[in-house]
């Protein structure tokens, strides 16, 4: 393929005859970018697009099953997937920080706020103060709300505290106590206020690791931190339904689950047994009735993980396959018929070393529980109970004499570490249940951070075919849609035949034996060969079989051509603000752009400019840079207007200074890379560019955005397009078409059918339309991220389209 060269927008013929055409209120209603290079050698890249299965790739492999054959010929590379922001949040260069987006209000930072002006207030001379008489917060529970407010604390505008001690305080308890945003910078940013105490907030900050010391005991937390522990069954187990047993002796403490279900599950019962041995200070699990197949044990709930951990990231594996006594670096194993966990009566000791370093494991198959239990304690579910133990118990070279025993059989050691409930864990996911036992970042010793991330993924569809599946639509046009997934480090390659959504899809593995003369991946050039790759069912039964060689191709430049590179502009501008744009007839004009806060809901921020416009271009200052510097540069770009349609576009030149002072691109062009990799590789770059273009339309007084059109011009017939963009975060546009008047209603559907919200309910007249949907309910509140659908009835006419929020 060779790219296609553009006409600039230099180039462009001009359409703006008078000022007065564009005074007037204007919607954002897309945005879209391109990606510009001239080289002056040819020279070829690789398709970037195939690499995010938005293109096909080259080649592919052909799918052998019993019932049918597929080619697969889309190509997903599981790096370039892991996001470009350096925050990995999706938001581009924000100069606020967002914390991922995660702004919690947080009792455990006013916590800790509290403690570090407790002990450190002297060594500033300061006097200690309570945070919550003096800067007006109310605390109920978890919840801290009041605080000292403003006009708009989530942009910089905040009643600062006089004293500037205080000050420096505030700006940590209004960004992580209140979460109005990034309070911090904004006190060390601005230069009109004491900065005194500058040191105070960032040390207050650097300090903050986002809990009150203990470990967190929230289920669905992805940023753990558990103690020492023992892994016995990480899963979801109902307490309630069973009996859970504390024992002592003078040679061990025993705790025994017996006959305990599955949450969802009454008839899955479980009986194990953890046993803690004094004197020799070994752990021994036994196992009676517990049996998994490689099939049964991906439906495990959360995950199932069993082994010992010291609470820094490093745990002990277990090898408890019956069938074929294969070895894998997580306590679990499972995925694969040729793999199977079979504990019935199954006796597990862990035995430490003479440092209590490392422990060996040795498993053997017994015929009962071993150890007695008679004294029967109250455990809820999604809690625990604390046990205090007669003896001291050394477990990784520390004395416990206490223990707290949870709700799903784990044992914690430390205050606090008293859950370990993998809700974020996929059914049977083994690895992400490891992370959860482990501690710290899951490492397994061996540079092995337990992530269950694939490194590619071959589809027989496309990328947002994948997703939509994600979300509940099967992919379009598939017959048999199928993804194969492939983790190198593991040495596993396994295919999901997509099933309806609801519906567990049918799953086949590899023997990862197979994987070094069946398997090839170059990783530089994400080119993937399978040599006649058999897969097996849960019975252990051939059923597929992967043979072909798939890559992402490549693309040709030609010597000082300008041409378009391929890029994703859905990607990059979907989580764009709602934004709007007044010009007025005295040459003032007002952006607001409106986010929308997990918290505050709306938030609008406005700027103020003057503007003017000549020819094809639109020239505008902001008002404070034009109050402080009127003979400042007036930034300026070029605008059509077709219709009630205006386009404004700029072009970005990020090399060219780079160019003037080095006398070459290609280091900036690296650079640029990182965020934009489809121009990894160039070299004798003579020009590059990022085009930005934003199409506006002009605002009527019922909220919707209407072109005018003559007779003659109006549509020929009743439609519904897909909203755009899409995925989106926080709107999105939906455009439809009336061909004559009538009562319209667009009406917004979560996945189980209940109305979200109603965007229009009135006679209109005919012509082209769209309206703007903010994520809301008809309560004002955001809407969870996720698929929605979305109908138009006008007459008899009906139409029913989907999209995806993301967040």
């Amino acid at each position: 393929n060779t790219f296609k060269s553009r006409t600039t927008t230099r180039d462009r013929a001009s359409f703006i005859r008078d000022m007065s055409d564009i005074v007037g209120q204007w919607y954002v209603d897309g945005t879209s970018i391109g990606v510009y290079v001239t080289v002056g050698t040819d020279q070829s890249i690789p398709n970037w697009l195939s690499l995010m299965a938005m293109d096909t790739a080259s080649g592919g492999i052909t799918v052998t099953h019993s019932d049918y054959e597929t080619e697969l010929n889309y190509l997903l590379d599981g790096v370039l997937m892991g996001g470009d922001d350096e925050d990995g949040n999706g938001d581009g260069d924000d100069p606020v920080d967002d914390h991922d987006g995660d702004y919690s209000r947080n009792a455990d930072a006013l916590g800790y706020a509290q403690d570090y002006v407790d002990d450190s207030s002297s060594q500033y001379n300061q006097a200690t103060f309570d945070l919550v008489t003096e800067f007006s917060l109310t605390v109920d529970g978890d919840n801290v709300s009041g605080g000292l407010g403003g006009t708009n604390p989530y942009s910089c505008e905040i009643n600062w505290p006089e004293d500037p001690y205080k000050m420096a305080v505030y700006s940590f308890v209004s960004e992580y106590v209140l979460a109005e945003g990034g309070s911090v910078g904004c006190f060390v940013d601005n230069d009109n206020l004491d900065q005194t105490y500058e040191n105070v907030a960032l040390d207050m900050e650097s300090g903050w690791t986002g809990d009150d010391g203990d470990d967190d005991d929230d289920d669905d937390d992805e940023d753990y931190s558990y103690g020492p522990r023992i892994g016995a069954y990480l899963t979801d187990l109902d307490p309630s339904g069973g009996h859970v047993y504390f024992d002592e002796t003078d040679t061990e403490a025993t705790i025994t689950f017996l006959d305990i279900p599955l949450y969802d599950n009454s008839g899955a019962l479980n009986t194990f047994q953890i046993q803690l041995i004094y004197g020799t200070d070994e752990v021994v699990i036994t196992y009676k009735d517990l049996y998994f197949t490689g099939g049964n044990a991906f439906e495990a709930s959360g995950g199932l993980a069993i082994g010992i951990a010291d609470g820094g990231g490093e745990y002990v594996d277990v090898d408890l396959s019956e069938s074929s006594g294969e070895y894998y670096s997580v306590p679990v194993e499972g995925y694969s018929s040729s793999n199977e966990l079979d504990m019935e009566y199954k006796k597990i000791i862990f035995k430490p070393n003479d440092d209590f370093s490392e422990y060996s494991v040795s498993t053997e198959t017994v015929t009962d529980l071993e150890g007695a239990y008679s004294n029967e304690i109250t455990v809820e579910d999604d809690d625990y109970t604390s046990q205090s133990l007669s003896s001291e118990f050394k477990f990784y070279g520390t004395s416990w004499d206490q223990i707290y025993i949870n709700n799903d059989g784990n044992i914690g050691f430390e205050a606090g570490d008293v859950t370990c409930v993998c809700w974020i864990c996929d059914d049977g996911d083994g690895e992400c249940a490891a992370q959860y036992l482990s501690g710290g970042s899951g490492d397994n010793g061996n540079g092995d951070d337990g992530s269950s991330d694939p490194d590619y993924m071959i589809m027989n569809f496309d990328f947002w075919n994948l997703f939509a599946f994600i979300f509940g639509f099967p992919p379009e046009g598939v017959d048999h849609p199928l993804l194969v997934t492939i983790d190198i480090d593991e040495q596993m390659v396994v295919a999901l035949g997509l099933t309806s959504f609801g519906a567990n899809p049918n799953i086949y593995f590899a023997n990862p034996l197979d994987f070094s003369s069946s398997v090839s991946v170059d990783t530089i050039e994400s080119i993937i060969t399978f040599s006649e790759l058999d897969l097996y069912d849960s019975t252990g039964a051939v059923v597929l079989g992967l043979d072909g060689t798939i890559g992402p191709g490549v693309f040709d430049l030609m010597a000082d051509v300008e041409t378009e590179l391929p890029f994703p502009s859905a990607l990059f501008v979907g989580d764009q603000p709602e934004m709007y744009m007044m010009l007025y007839e005295d040459s003032t004009g007002i952006d607001v752009e409106i986010n929308n806060d997990d918290y505050y809901g709306a938030v609008e921020d406005t700027t103020e400019f003057y503007w003017y416009a000549s020819g094809d271009s639109l020239y505008r200052i902001d008002s404070d840079d034009y109050y402080y510097n009127p003979d400042d540069e007036w930034e300026s770009v070029f605008y059509q207007l077709n219709g009630d349609t205006l386009i404004i576009s700029d072009e970005d030149h990020a090399c060219d200074d780079y160019y003037d002072y080095y006398g070459s691109m290609d280091p900036c062009i690296e650079m640029v890379a990182e965020d934009f990799p489809m121009v990894a590789g160039l070299e004798d770059v003579e020009d590059f560019y990022i085009y930005l273009e934003s199409v506006m339309t002009s605002i009527t007084d019922d909220g919707t955005v209407s072109i005018s059109h003559d007779e003659g011009t109006l549509p020929k017939q009743f439609a519904l397009y897909p909203a755009y963009p899409n995925p989106f975060n926080p709107t999105t546009t939906l455009r439809y078409e009336l061909p004559e008047d009538a009562i319209v209603n667009i009406t917004i559907y979560d996945m189980v059918g209940r109305i979200i919200r109603t965007l229009v309910n009135d006679s209109q007249t005919a012509g082209y339309k769209s309206i703007q949907w903010n994520a809301t309910n008809d309560r004002n509140e955001p809407v969870s991220t996720g698929l929605y659908l979305y109908t138009i009835q006008a007459g008899k006419f009906r139409q029913t389209e989907k999209m995806v929020l993301l967040k």
